[in-house]
């Protein structure tokens, strides 16, 4: 918990009764520690969607001080894992898409695949990282036995995503944008959802997520 508030703030924190109930009830609660300190954390928990079980990553945080070592990889690498040995082949989790570190992560780094927007998923957040914005949240389904996710594990650097599709702008700091300038990110947010919500309803999918010149960009195809 303590982990949850250095990361989100207090406002938005999963109870530690809760996760011990998750945990005794079929889900998994991960940490990662340096020595006694716990530096990472991933909650996830058995789902049943359109008919087919999977296991739901919630949520998934690392200390600030330990960024950018591999800690966050390790821990959804170990969800799978897991995952596989209770018979799981899909897990799934949301993300807010205009975060280009996330995107990068969840399509790039995972092989994960972006289905669906759910516009305002949570409702108002108000912690520090989700305030003034609505929630819209990107659905991502992971194939956990997919050649491309097995790559990925591997650390082979294989490119599976199409030549060719429609890719979708999205700016390259978001954080930066909102902290300045809120109605330009209630702008380009709203331009965003309009731009992408037509596109899962074709059924493309967000497969990728790549830097191109002032901006990141998704690429929107089928597999």
């Amino acid at each position: 918990m303590r982990l949850q508030q250095a990361v989100w703030g207090p406002e938005e924190t999963t109870p530690a009764n809760q996760m011990i109930a998750t945990a005794h009830s079929g889900g998994l609660v991960l940490g990662a520690f340096s020595g006694l300190e716990m530096v990472g954390f991933a909650l996830a928990w058995p789902g049943r969607v359109n008919g087919e079980s999977l296991l739901y990553s919630h949520m998934l945080a690392v200390s600030a001080a330990v960024r950018g070592q591999g800690i966050g990889r390790a821990l959804k690498w170990r969800q799978r894992q897991w995952a596989l040995a209770e018979g799981y082949r899909r897990m799934a989790w949301t993300y807010d898409p205009l975060r280009r570190l996330n995107a990068l992560f969840n399509l790039e780094v995972l092989g994960g695949e972006a289905t669906r927007l759910i516009v305002n998923c949570y409702g108002a957040m108000q912690d520090s990282l989700n305030w003034g914005l609505d929630s819209d949240r990107f659905w991502v389904e992971w194939q956990l036995d997919h050649p491309l996710v097995e790559d990925r594990c591997l650390g082979k650097a294989t490119q599976q995503t199409p030549d060719e599709g429609i890719w979708v702008e999205i700016p390259k700091d978001m954080e930066a944008i909102k902290a300045t300038d809120l109605e330009r990110a209630k702008a380009l947010q709203l331009h965003f959802r309009q731009a992408v919500e037509p596109l899962f309803a074709a059924g493309l999918r967000a497969l990728a997520v790549r830097d191109r010149g002032a901006a990141s960009a998704y690429l929107f195809s089928r597999r």
